[in-house]
């Protein structure tokens, strides 16, 4: 998770469409290994129905961690997006920008 924005700098300073074509090598890989390594799942007891995520909601406690999780992810992941143009960094410095909340959610998830 940390890498991945030094990686895409460093493949998005040799050319812009290197970082997606990354990203689509890396995502296959992670089907392929998806698919090979992941037993049968047992069927559930019932069937789910599409509007059983937003029945879910009405509990107490889902809908505010619902709604502060979405400016969470907005606040974490599109702010820090415009600062590169903001301060016209270059590829390799904005990617030093990703890395270390990278590093720092990598190391808060063990």
């Amino acid at each position: 998770m940390a890498c991945g924005p030094l990686l895409g700098a460093i493949l998005g300073d040799l050319k812009w469409r290197y970082p997606f074509f990354g990203t689509a090598a890396l995502m296959a890989i992670g089907f392929l290994a998806i698919t090979v390594l992941l037993k049968e799942q047992p069927k559930p007891a019932r069937k789910t129905s599409l509007l059983d995520p937003l029945k879910a909601l009405a509990h107490g406690g889902l809908a505010p961690a619902a709604v502060s999780a979405f400016f969470h992810h907005y606040a974490f992941f599109t702010v820090p997006a415009f600062t590169p143009f903001v301060r016209t960094m270059s590829p390799c410095k904005s990617g030093v920008v990703f890395f270390s909340p990278g590093v720092c959610c990598s190391r808060s998830s063990r």
